[in-house]
């Protein structure tokens, strides 16, 4: 069998807390549940931003009300 190498590193619990965060805040923002479809869109784009290597959290606030595009259909 071989083994599979992963070039990202998990996620800390640091790392959750400020993508949560700023999910949190950016649902508030945009009346939405973060566990709603639009909520899941929202942090897919987070959680890419993160990969990207952005962690500062208030960059990553800044990106989602910049960029981040999220269709309610």
């Amino acid at each position: 069998m071989t083994k599979t190498a992963w070039p990202k590193e998990p996620l800390t619990n640091a790392d959750m807390q400020i993508l949560h965060g700023v999910l949190v805040d950016w649902c508030r923002n945009n009346a939405c549940d973060p566990s709603s479809d639009r909520g899941k869109l929202a942090a897919k784009a987070l959680v890419g931003w993160h990969e990207f290597g952005i962690h500062d959290a208030a960059e990553l606030a800044q990106l989602m009300r910049d960029e981040v595009v999220v269709s309610n259909t």
